[in-house]
């Protein structure tokens, strides 16, 4: 499916919306405002767009995420730690 998208495109794009001292999380975003705007011209942008979101959703609540490689790990390892925390 996404490979009937343009990566170099989507980046392209996303880059025109970009600025002197851009946030990390601001680069993120503009990649997902990217995807969002061409979705009508390419369909299968929204897959890309959903995994975009999902990896900031990632971060935001395991804060030592890095790739989906081991998620599960993480995922266990981190609210094992709160868990633990709480006790």
């Amino acid at each position: 499916m996404e490979k009937n998208c343009s990566a170099r495109d989507l980046g392209d794009e996303a880059i025109k919306n970009l600025y002197d001292g851009v946030k990390p999380d601001e680069i993120e975003q503009a990649m997902i405002f990217s995807a969002r705007s061409r979705i009508e011209r390419e369909p299968d942008l929204h897959f890309r767009r959903a995994r975009l979101l999902l990896r900031k959703i990632y971060r935001e609540a395991l804060p030592s995420f890095n790739t989906a490689t081991g998620l599960a790990a993480q995922h266990r390892d981190h609210f094992q730690k709160l868990r633990r925390a709480r006790s």
